[in-house]
Parts: structure tokens; C-alpha cells; sequence
């Protein structure tokens, strides 16, 4: 699984490999901040202030993943 975040669109978006669902945003301070419960390859964060964050979603197949992004 693969989460990457393109910040030359306008806005910031993260890019998953496949799709997943459950999808979560905690703030550094462990504050869930973003809920997505629809399956979805892209998330737009541009709504997020800056700062680092923990995305932590469910792969079609189960596993659970968790990715630090920092949004500048």
C-alpha cells in the first residue's frame, strides 16, 4: 500500500494505491480531525491547516494501514 500526497494541484491531495475505507485523520495530538467512512482512492486535504498528521485506513483486503503526512 502506497499513500503519497501531491501538493503542486491546487490544494493538497492524498493518493492511495487501491482503494480504502474507514479512513481517519488524527492531529499530532492524537485529535481525530477528518472521518471519511466511504472507500476512496484520493483525499482532498486541503480543508487540513498545517501541521503533521497520522492517516490510518482499512485496505479492501482488511490490513490496516497508518501513514504520517506533513501538511505545509
Amino acid at each position: 500500500m502506497v499513500c503519497c500526497s501531491n501538493q503542486r494541484q491546487r490544494g493538497n491531495v492524498l493518493h492511495f494505491s487501491e482503494t480504502v475505507s474507514n479512513i481517519k485523520i488524527a492531529d499530532f495530538s492524537g485529535k481525530i480531525v477528518k472521518n471519511i467512512a466511504t472507500e476512496e482512492k484520493t483525499i482532498d486535504v486541503s480543508d487540513l491547516p498545517k501541521g503533521i498528521y497520522v492517516v490510518t485506513a482499512i485496505t479492501k483486503y482488511g490490513k490496516s494501514i497508518n501513514h504520517k503526512i506533513i501538511k505545509e
